[in-house]
């Protein structure tokens, strides 16, 4: 089931995946096997936290670095 977290998360991968130029692109920067990006970008499995905060680290643009980071913070636990 997809958390409210996981879908911050696949949004703000995927900017950043559309920022720097698609699936190829982003293989060629991460060095991650495209076929993971790929589940990363279609939704099929979050991208962890300690890949967004890398990619904030090596992103240009301000707003999209603090997305990233935002989506890797953990979830906030529910009130009981």
């Amino acid at each position: 089931m997809t958390t409210p977290k996981d879908k911050q998360r696949f949004a703000a991968f995927n900017q950043w995946m559309e920022r720097v130029g698609g699936l190829d692109a982003a293989t060629r920067i991460t060095g991650i096997a495209r076929r993971r990006l790929g589940e990363f970008g279609a939704g099929r499995r979050p991208p962890p936290a300690s890949l967004l905060e890398e990619l904030a680290e090596q992103v240009d643009d301000a707003a999209l670095a603090q997305r990233l980071r935002d989506a890797a913070e953990p979830a906030e636990a529910p009130h009981a």
